[in-house]
Formats: C-alpha cells, sequence, structure tokens
C-alpha cells in the first residue's frame, strides 16, 4: 500500500480520506459545523475590556498626571498589537476556504 500512496497525485491522495467514522456517525466534509463563533466571542469580550482599562489608564495619566512615562508607550504599543492580532484571528476565521476550526 505504501507503494501506491507513492505514485498517487495530490489530486488523488485528497480524495481518501483519513479514516472510517464510527458506527453511526455520518461524516459530513461538504459543511462541516464551525467552533469559529466562540473564539471570536471570547475576544470581543476581552478586546473590549482591554480597551476599556486601558482608556481609563489614558485618561487617568492626561487628566491626573498630565504627563506620559514610557511603561504608558509601552501600553500603547501592547494595545496595539493585541487588536491586530485579534483581528487577524477574526479574519483568518472568516476566510477560510471550506476549512472549519
Amino acid at each position: 500500500m505504501a507503494g501506491a500512496l507513492g505514485t498517487m497525485t495530490p489530486e488523488q491522495l485528497s480524495k481518501i480520506p483519513g479514516g472510517t467514522p464510527p458506527p453511526g456517525v455520518q461524516p459530513n466534509f461538504v459543511n462541516p459545523p464551525s467552533s469559529a463563533p466562540g473564539p471570536i466571542a471570547v475576544g470581543a469580550v476581552l478586546m473590549t475590556m482591554m480597551l476599556i482599562f486601558a482608556g481609563i489608564r489614558f485618561s487617568v495619566k492626561a487628566i491626573v498626571r498630565h504627563k506620559a512615562t514610557p511603561d504608558d508607550w509601552t501600553t500603547v504599543a501592547a494595545v496595539a498589537s493585541a487588536t491586530l492580532v485579534c483581528e487577524s484571528l477574526v479574519y483568518g476565521f472568516e476566510t477560510t476556504d471550506g476549512e472549519r476550526f
């Protein structure tokens, strides 16, 4: 069998299932259920909390202290980085070609 698999084209290999499903399970390769809404919802809640707390921090620094320190600039970088990571994850969940997570 190993020799036969080595001579198959990628198109032929893509049609071979990884294994047979257990008895009573019907495989659904056309439109399988997605688990993307869960991580997207959790990410949205955590992103909202982060933006609220970072906004409070920056407003206190601007109104009360009237001075920004180096840790404020690293917080700005962290907020920007976390926002980009969250956006890229949502984009990845939304744009996969038929693949489901």
